[in-house]
């Protein structure tokens, strides 16, 4: 949890590495000292996300005391693409805005923030904590249940606090996630980007994998729109290794990147997270016992959730694992090696997720 209040960003922001000038942060962070700090700019998290830029500034000596030695500072995404569909979809704003109005108030570990500011056709730009000592998890090699137990726990925390909260009417700036331009989004996603990444990938893709994602397009709308019935909370919207840090064993994991903040239901999170982030082999075997993690961490804060129910609605929940693979072939730089491998890997434990959890298609033919 985070008890800071970020101090607001003066115009015009930064788009680049070399406008984040030792003068720059001295008077973003509204330091005192008589001396402009000697900074030293480096690009981190590369090949990790795609729709922002991150860099790493750390400050050479030992003045002006009153500013942090080291800061990460995020900026829009460099590919043009990738910042317009960012613009379009608000995500921006939302991370800024929940940095600004949430985080001070969650029993969440995220990280502090010094500054903060958007506007909008103008960018943004957040100042936040260094953590670049703690640990980091490859999404590639996925996570180890005893770890997905801590995160899902924190996870149920978060979704407890705001569980049918009437504060969630106010939040206009998180999207629902049956906003009619989201789903809109994501279809366009799925349409374009899974037949890209299945013809792209097809000679290392598992059977079946095709298949599992090919009407997932179709049943985004209805699938999402099932999901309006559930209980309503608030969401990450984007909780995979990528965006997790481990700082020491016996500390809650770090959860980064906030720009896909969101309202719906709470399995979106829960389902995105297992398919993202589980090997298909550990899902098999531990997916129950996760699930019940959950479950009980819930029902810590007074919620209950049928085990049946909650099976039903992850399954209604998988179209949007399958877009956010999809959306590496439509926003990304799919020349990269490792972006190509992420995608293999995400369509494949997305559609391990379906074996385990059901497909939508027969959930909502229950209904």
């Amino acid at each position: 949890m985070t008890s800071r209040t970020p101090r607001p960003v003066a115009r015009p922001f930064p788009t680049g590495s070399d406008e984040l000038t030792g003068s720059w942060l001295a008077t973003t962070l509204g330091s005192s000292g008589a001396r402009t700090p000697e900074v030293e700019v480096s690009r981190i998290g590369e090949g990790r996300g795609h729709m922002g830029s991150a860099f790493r500034i750390r400050v050479v000596g030992d003045e002006p005391a009153d500013l942090p030695r080291s800061v990460v500072v995020k900026l829009p995404a460099t590919q043009e693409e990738a910042r317009q569909t960012a613009d379009r979809g608000g995500l921006y704003e939302r991370e800024v805005l929940f940095f600004q109005e949430i985080a001070p108030r969650i029993p969440m570990r995220v990280p502090g923030c010094h500054a903060a500011g958007y506007a909008a056709g103008e960018g943004f730009v957040l100042v936040l904590e260094d953590l670049g000592g703690a640990t980091e998890i490859d999404q590639l090699d996925g996570l180890e249940p005893a770890l997905a137990v801590g995160i899902l726990e924190q996870l149920a925390d978060f979704h407890a606090m705001w569980w049918e909260s009437d504060e969630l009417a106010s939040m206009t700036w998180a999207t629902r996630h049956t906003d009619a331009h989201r789903v809109a989004n994501l279809t366009r996603i799925l349409r374009e980007g899974w037949p890209r990444l299945t013809a792209s990938l097809a000679d290392v893709l598992p059977n079946g994998c095709h298949e599992a994602g090919a009407d997932m397009a179709d049943l985004l709308p209805d699938a999402f729109a099932a999901l309006a019935n559930a209980p309503q909370t608030l969401l990450h919207g984007d909780v995979r290794l990528d965006n997790v840090l481990f700082v020491d064993p016996e500390s809650p994991a770090v959860i980064l990147d906030w720009q896909s903040v969101s309202r719906g239901a709470a399995v979106i999170d829960v389902a995105y997270f297992l398919a993202q982030n589980i090997s298909a082999t550990e899902l098999e075997v531990r997916g129950g016992e996760l699930l019940t993690a959950y479950r009980n961490r819930l029902a810590c804060h007074g919620v209950e959730m049928d085990t049946t129910a909650l099976r039903d609605q992850i399954a209604l929940a998988m179209p949007l694992t399958f877009a956010v693979a999809s959306s590496l072939f439509v926003l990304a730089d799919t020349s990269d090696e490792r972006t190509r491998e992420l995608a293999r890997v995400m369509a494949t434990r997305a559609a391990a997720a379906v074996d385990h959890f059901g497909h939508p298609r027969d959930v909502l033919q229950s209904v």
